[in-house]
């Protein structure tokens, strides 16, 4: 169009782009024979080849360390868990890979959310500070849920520094459950033994929530 003398604007009109990105496909059709996009190398590495190095070794060390540890530890500077992921994941042609470990470390928590954020996305901004969040937790004196990794090799399964000693029965645990709405936040209930739903009735709802909701006139408690 531009050879038989169509301006570079009726040209952009016509195929619906900007003057601009006519005329630099112009001018790099003038310099390379061709309107494709050169070579380009791409967003730089954040880690140097040294950098993954070390973090294999570091995680041959310490088997149970995780990634996010082991970013501040190796490299002392911001690097997300998920860059640490995959360098180690480059390793895995020399036998490295991760898997759930034997055990996990104590004095950690499992939460289990009682309302998740895709049932709240319907309401207004306004209207979030009505609305009861609540939240169940157990506390283990020893061990979490078993979601620890281990950084192994093939053939170390059963190797010491692959294996963590644990209390055989655990050392007992512990419930609570709170909420929270706008400002304020429900007493804490510890409850003892296993929450039943006849008993999340008798222990929690009537003692607890149902004065809660009351006293804020327009509180709102969401099915979990």
């Amino acid at each position: 169009m531009l050879e038989m003398g169509a301006t570079h604007d009726h040209v952009a009109q016509t195929l619906g782009c900007h003057r601009v990105t006519v005329s630099r496909l112009v001018q790099r059709y003038r310099q390379t024979g061709q309107t494709t996009d050169r070579p380009r190398t791409g967003r730089p590495r954040v880690t140097t080849p040294r950098e993954d190095r070390y973090l294999r070794t570091l995680h041959l060390r310490n088997r149970f360390l995780t990634v996010t540890s082991s970013a501040a530890l190796a490299l002392g500077r911001r690097v997300i868990r998920h860059t640490v992921t995959r360098r180690l994941r480059a390793f895995w042609h020399q036998g490295l890979q991760t898997v759930p470990g034997t055990a996990a470390d104590p004095g950690t928590s499992t939460e289990t959310t009682g309302v998740g954020t895709a049932k709240v996305r319907r309401w207004q901004r306004r209207q979030w500070q009505r609305v009861l969040f609540r939240r169940r937790a157990d506390f283990s004196c020893t061990r979490n849920d078993g979601r620890a990794r281990v950084y192994r090799r093939t053939g170390e399964r059963q190797a010491a520094c692959c294996v963590q000693e644990v209390v055989p029965y655990g050392m007992g645990s512990v419930m609570v459950w709170g909420g929270i709405c706008g400002e304020q936040k429900t007493p804490l209930v510890i409850v003892n033994g296993n929450l039943t739903a006849r008993r999340y009735i008798d222990d929690i709802l009537r003692p607890t929530v149902l004065p809660f909701l009351r006293n804020r006139q327009q509180g709102i408690l969401l099915p979990a």
